[in-house]
């Protein structure tokens, strides 16, 4: 009889019967990872295929499109301050052990709340250089979460302390 040896507990035996119904469970598994890594080959081989009709249909479209690419190419254009922006953003990442691209919104919301004390204006900053690196690099835009969101409205509405508060805190 085969004896099973577990990463946690003690090693057991298992009758020939469990043996081969265990055998054909993997020979299963492997067969259907196989076959859609297959599949997944052919699709990608197909999408290489039509790519320089597509490339075609976009230069034939571009210039019918030419205002929208624009005004496309100017929200998601990486300048100079989003990439510093991002970058502190990736250091507090780094520090927390959060992704940095693509990034969970909880931790875009935890980072504009310790910048929080610069005011919303510096929290907008933060925002568009986070959100502009994501969808320059596809990602989805974590700031657009409502968490992000209302904490940037709630920014915007609350007064500033008085210089009395300051002291007391």
């Amino acid at each position: 009889m085969p004896t099973i040896y577990p990463l946690i507990g003690e090693p057991y035996e298992i009758s020939a019967d469990e043996d081969a119904q265990m055998r054909e469970t993997y020979k299963a598994e492997f067969e259907g990872s196989r076959k859609r890594r297959d599949r997944e080959l052919a699709e990608a081989k197909q999408a290489a295929a039509y790519q320089a009709d597509l490339d075609a249909i976009d230069k034939m479209m571009a210039e019918h499109l030419s205002r929208e690419l624009r005004l496309e190419n100017a929200k998601t254009r990486v300048r100079a301050a989003d990439k510093e922006t991002f970058r502190a953003f990736q250091l507090y990442c780094e520090r927390w052990g959060f992704p940095a691209l693509p990034t969970p919104p909880q931790a875009v919301a935890v980072f504009r709340v310790e910048q929080s004390e610069k005011g919303a204006a510096h929290l907008a900053r933060l925002a568009r250089g986070i959100s502009v690196i994501h969808l320059a690099c596809n990602f989805s835009d974590p700031t657009t979460d409502i968490l992000v969101r209302s904490l940037l409205r709630r920014a915007r509405t609350e007064k500033p302390n008085s210089p009395q508060e300051k002291e007391q805190n």
